[in-house]
């Protein structure tokens, strides 16, 4: 099952979206009447730039702090949530379109999962590797379907703490590898010398 796509909300705020235009064009009124040339390109450019946003009637803007933001982010976050993204599920295993690869995977091949995070100097990516006895599929929270795959893989592997992401997010801009899943029981520190042995060398 594939959700319809619908056009996410944008966000403003009131002064940025209403005030800073008005702002910019009582500046190019200004620099009209006293022959201020540069001025007048200059603010009149940021006017048109600004403006433009509410000119478009395609695009929704809805002002932050308000009920029908609320109510925005909340139909947002339940779409983001149950897009299931390019994978398509069946009882044996997952097909996925990722990078214009077809991927398939059974579940019954995968034999480790790990959840980590990745510096991205700014800010962290929460990722997670799937082991298999073919290939290492690797995925991120930006990956679409990224919700409703986690939680079909804690559907098929128990064991799986369905709180992991918020485990690892702490503390910031450390790796935190953590063993989400080990068909053979192992540990983490054994499981990283099969799995990465790149990394114990």
């Amino acid at each position: 099952m594939s959700n319809e796509r619908h056009q996410l909300a944008n966000y403003k705020s009131r002064v940025k979206h209403i005030f800073l235009p008005l702002i910019c064009w009582l500046l190019v009124v200004a620099c009209y009447w006293t022959d201020f040339t540069s001025g007048l390109i200059f603010f009149g450019l940021c006017a048109l730039v600004l403006t433009y946003p509410l000119l478009n009637l395609k695009q929704k803007s809805i002002f932050t702090g308000t009920e029908g933001h609320k109510a925005e982010t909340r139909k947002d976050f339940n779409f983001i949530y149950n897009d299931l993204g390019n994978f398509t599920y069946s009882t044996s295993g997952f097909d996925a379109l990722l990078n214009s690869q077809n991927i398939h995977i059974y579940w019954k091949d995968i034999r480790a999962i790990f959840g980590y995070k990745a510096d991205l100097f700014t800010t962290d990516l929460i990722c997670m590797d799937i082991h298999s006895a073919e290939k290492v599929l690797r995925l991120t929270e930006e990956t679409a379907g990224w919700y409703q795959f986690n939680s079909k893989m804690a559907g098929q592997f128990p064991s799986i703490d369905p709180k992991w992401c918020i485990d690892i997010a702490s503390p910031a801009f450390e790796t935190t590898l953590t063993l989400l899943y080990e068909k053979d029981g192992m540990e983490l520190s054994q499981a990283i010398t099969v799995y990465y042995p790149q990394q114990t060398k």
